[in-house]
């Protein structure tokens, strides 16, 4: 058994049991580890799809949906949506102000989570569509004005495992 594989049976059964797809939800594995998922109805896989990222055997499981004419090994699989929680915040910014800069440097930006918006100072959630071939950032560097330089720090929520060395998902470098 290879253990960058999936085992197949624990997986479907497991991922069947944290969706909670009211009519069930179809599962087929089509390659290795590649499967495609079937919903009842369109609201079901919006819920799955915005109540991710989602891990099995702490590997990230990456969503995409497909159209018709697409074949499963064609669909791109190189981005996941993830919660990211932004930390040491600038008073003088907006939300919206902040996670422009930080898109630009992280990835596609989905939404904020507006129930915090009242927490600047602090930290708040963003939700931006990651390319989990490349390094994630821990934080990025903005310039503000002639010579303030600010770090700001990410915390990612349900990452699954992470190679240690490169800081990619896509693979695990173990000793």
């Amino acid at each position: 058994s290879n253990s960058g594989i999936f085992q197949q049976q624990g997986f479907m059964a497991t991922i069947v049991q944290i969706w909670k797809v009211r009519g069930g939800v179809e599962i087929n594995e089509v390659g290795r580890n590649l499967y495609t998922f079937r919903f009842p109805n369109e609201k079901h896989r919006a819920q799955v799809e915005e109540g991710g990222s989602w891990c099995f055997d702490r590997r990230l499981v990456v969503l995409n949906s497909m159209n018709i004419e697409e074949k499963p090994g064609e669909v791109n699989l190189n981005h996941c949506p993830f919660w990211i929680r932004v930390y040491d915040l600038l008073v003088g910014f907006k939300i919206k102000e902040m996670t422009e800069r930080i898109d630009k440097s992280m990835g596609n930006f989905i939404k904020w989570d507006k129930c915090n918006e009242s927490v600047m100072g602090k930290s708040f959630k963003i939700r931006v569509g990651v390319d989990i071939t490349r390094p994630l950032k821990r934080g990025i560097t903005l310039k503000l004005g002639e010579k303030m330089i600010k770090k700001i720090l990410f915390k990612y929520e349900r990452l699954g495992s992470l190679c240690f060395l490169c800081k990619c998902l896509d693979h695990l470098m173990k000793e």
